[in-house]
């Protein structure tokens, strides 16, 4: 029985041991079942009520001010634990690597590493696995690829290892399984033939997520794909029936994604917004589109292992299921965290889509608070940990008003540049000045595709 079981795991290792030859013992839905009853008899049961009656929460709010750097929010990494933040700070001075775009994927790194073994219990019948959809939204040539790329090594090493166990396995078993942490591939049928060989869930790498926003952006409410897509964010039972294919059943399916979109095409998608629901499921992480050279240092190889072995162990003591226990205050904390986002969504001056964004900062306020706990090696959440995820969820609230509020103001933008026949970037940043006096420099050079200087050029003018 593994370190850290409760005693209801008694029976359960004795079903494991009859099930020896299968790599992943809760690969089997009946073990994984087991595994949640025997869990549910040891874990702490969060502070829902006293005496029946709602608790008022005791602990005073808290609004953090966001930090910003120019007009642009600051990625919160002090919720990670130190030697992380340290990795964060050097990949930026030695690479050039932007501390959100690092931040935002190991965050989706250690969340496809925690799949469904993971749960937090909001309610006895709420329930969130740490899933996480994350936009990198910038320019072309701004080095979001090898950034995303530096971070998602220890997938890439894990996947290595599961393809020469598979390549050994067939030599013995022709149906041998092929275990895999992530995958590239967008196609429900694929991810279906996943899904069946990996029941804790992978994740999704998208170098350019262009092509999957248009292709979603087709639905209205509903249909094939997206469907498909709107429970994986959600999690839970799948049931798939395809007209010729079997239908297949998936307990909890799990799926983080990762990946980055060009500013104008997510622009254009939202303007044209269908109200389907999958834009206000992402979280998006805008990058400064600085462009470094090559500098002198090098980035220690140390900080890579160090980087790997953070990783690694999260993935060691992660191999069985498990719900995530409250701490004291922690669950009074994350209710007054939420207060916080309810009031922000009863603003009447909010816009339509900020309201629908917001609702889901709730679930994520609840996802970031189990993933930061899993980061600092406990499986109890704390208050602290409950406050760091708010901090994230400030950032992300930042990124989505600033994401929001430029597909409002895209429309606007259109019509001044059709207005003005602009064409060439200082046509428009021309047009820009004339018809948005007030608007701030960084944002026309950003609308207009050019530089600042092209911007100040044209407000000297």
């Amino acid at each position: 029985m593994y370190a850290g079981a409760t005693p209801g795991f008694n029976n359960l290792s004795k079903k494991m041991s009859k099930d020896s030859n299968n790599s992943d013992p809760f690969a089997n839905p009946v073990l994984r079942k087991a595994a949640r009853e025997a869990t549910n008899e040891g874990a702490k049961k969060p502070d829902f009520h006293i005496n029946g009656s709602y608790q008022k929460p005791s602990i005073p709010s808290q609004q953090f001010e966001y930090t910003t750097k120019g007009n642009q929010p600051v990625f919160p990494i002090d919720v990670f634990p130190e030697n992380i933040q340290y990795i964060i700070e050097r990949l930026n001075e030695v690479n050039g690597f932007e501390p959100q775009i690092v931040a935002g994927s190991i965050l989706f790194v250690v969340s496809t590493i925690v799949g469904n073994r993971r749960e937090v219990v909001v309610k006895s019948n709420w329930k969130e696995t740490p899933n996480l959809w994350l936009a990198i939204v910038g320019k072309r040539g701004t080095a979001k690829t090898p950034t995303m790329n530096y971070c998602i090594e220890p997938l890439k090493d894990a996947e290595s290892d599961y393809n020469r166990t598979y390549v050994q396995d067939l030599k013995t078993d022709e149906k041998a399984i092929r275990h895999q942490r992530y995958t590239s591939d967008t196609t429900v049928e694929g991810l279906i033939r996943i899904f069946k060989n990996n029941p804790n869930g992978v994740g999704m790498v998208k170098d350019e997520l262009n092509g999957f926003f248009r292709e979603m952006n087709q639905y209205k409410k509903s249909g094939g794909d997206l469907e498909f897509y709107l429970s994986a964010w959600s999690g839970g039972q799948k049931l798939i029936n395809r007209a010729t294919k079997e239908t297949v059943t998936i307990d909890n399916l799990f799926l983080s994604m990762l990946g980055s979109v060009q500013p104008e095409v997510l622009q254009k998608l939202a303007a044209n917004n269908t109200d389907n629901g999958m834009l206000d499921r992402w979280l998006y992480i805008e990058t400064t589109d600085r462009v470094i050279g090559i500098t002198e240092d090098d980035f220690p190889a140390k900080l890579t292992q160090e980087y790997k072995i953070f990783i690694e162990a999260i993935s060691q003591r992660v191999t069985g299921f498990k719900q995530l226990t409250w701490g004291e205050n922690a669950y009074t904390g994350l209710r007054l965290y939420d207060d916080l986002i309810v009031t922000m969504r009863q603003d009447d001056n909010l816009e339509d889509n900020m309201f629908t964004y917001l609702s889901k900062m709730e679930t994520y306020l609840i996802r970031f608070s189990g993933l930061i706990a899993i980061m600092n090696g406990t499986d109890e959440i704390s208050h602290k940990h409950v406050t760091n995820a708010y901090k994230l969820v400030q950032y992300f609230i930042e990124t989505g008003k600033r994401t929001f509020i430029d597909f409002e103001n895209q429309k606007t933008i259109e019509e001044i540049f059709k207005l003005e026949k602009a064409v060439s970037k200082k046509q428009k940043a021309t047009a820009l000045v004339k018809h948005l006096p007030k608007m701030n420099p960084t944002e026309m050079a950003k609308a207009a595709g050019c530089s600042r200087p092209v911007v100040y050029k044209a407000i000297n003018t």
